[in-house]
Formats: structure tokens, sequence, C-alpha cells
């Protein structure tokens, strides 16, 4: 008896697992690739005259504003990651504030998110009022006024966007 139960389970798992597919954990690697790709193809969603969907509010389209988290969660969410999203009043991504910070409340109570005080491929990098993603050593992926770059950004050795105003990283552990 015991041996049908299994087969019947091992048969019902595999039929499953065909049917919905199996999750796969989302490398930095990935996350970085990801990053690195939009930025090479010219993409300018998300500086800051474009418009973008979640970037606007009642009476906006988005359009000046900045939207580095915006950037990103959408590299996050295209890979397969979760981002965490603001309940209040903003129903988008949470802000570069918070991917800024190393007690995030959004990002501390989320099981796929790990700080870590040094950086890694893949971690979303914050100072509090700009946020990227490491994708290379000592070189990170944003969105500016006018495009996505990738440079030292957190990494310089002085001035806007020193390693001394990096207040977080966080690296996604799913």
């Amino acid at each position: 008896m015991a041996l049908r139960i299994l087969a019947i389970l091992t048969v019902l798992t595999l039929v499953l697992t065909s049917w919905v597919g199996t999750a796969e954990a989302v490398s930095g690697t990935t996350i970085a690739n990801k990053a690195k790709a939009y930025a090479n193809a010219g993409r300018t969603d998300w500086t800051f005259a474009a418009a973008h969907p979640d970037a606007g509010g009642f009476f906006s389209d988005g359009r000046n504003t900045n939207k580095c988290n915006l950037f990103v969660a959408d590299v996050l969410e295209a890979v397969g990651a979760t981002v965490p999203h603001r309940n209040w009043g903003f129903s988008g991504p949470i802000g570069a504030g918070e991917w800024g910070s190393s007690s995030s409340s959004y990002l501390t109570s989320a099981s796929c998110w790990e700080y870590r005080s040094s950086s890694c491929t893949g971690c979303v990098i914050g100072d509090g009022r700009h946020v990227g993603i490491v994708t290379g050593w000592r070189e990170t992926t944003s969105a500016t006024d006018t495009q996505l770059v990738s440079n030292d950004w957190g990494f310089r050795a002085s001035g806007s966007g020193s390693s001394s105003s990096i207040t977080a990283f966080w690296k996604y552990v799913c």
C-alpha cells in the first residue's frame, strides 16, 4: 500500500511540475546582465523627462520625475525577482529612500532580500536619494536625467556618488 501511495505521489509531482514549471533562483549575474542590456540598448523609459506608468499619479504621466527606483524595479521584475511595493498613498515600487536604508521595513520584512555591507554583482545599491544595480567591479547601472548609464557611481573616491555616501546594498536571495 505504501509503495502504491508513493508511486501516485511521484506521478502527481511530475505532472504538476511539468504543468506549472519549476522556479529557478534569480542570480546576481542575471540581474546585472538585464540592467546592462537595457543600458546598452539605449533605453530611455526611466529618464527624468520620460513618461512611465508607475511614476504617474492621478494628474501625472510621470514626466519630469526621478525614476531610478522604477528602473531597478523593472529590471528585477523582468528577471522574475519580487520587488517590495508601497501600499499607502503611492502604490508603486519602493523608492530610493527605502533602497538606501539598511533598516527599511519593506526590505527587512521581505524574505527574498538580504542587507549587505559591501557590494556584489546584481546587488541594489542606494544612498537614500539615488539607486542603481551593481553590474560589475566598481560599476553601477542606473537611470539619470537623460539616459541609462553604467559608471562608477557608488564607488567614487569623493564627491557625488562616492563610496562614503552609499548607505545600503541589498541582495536578492530567492
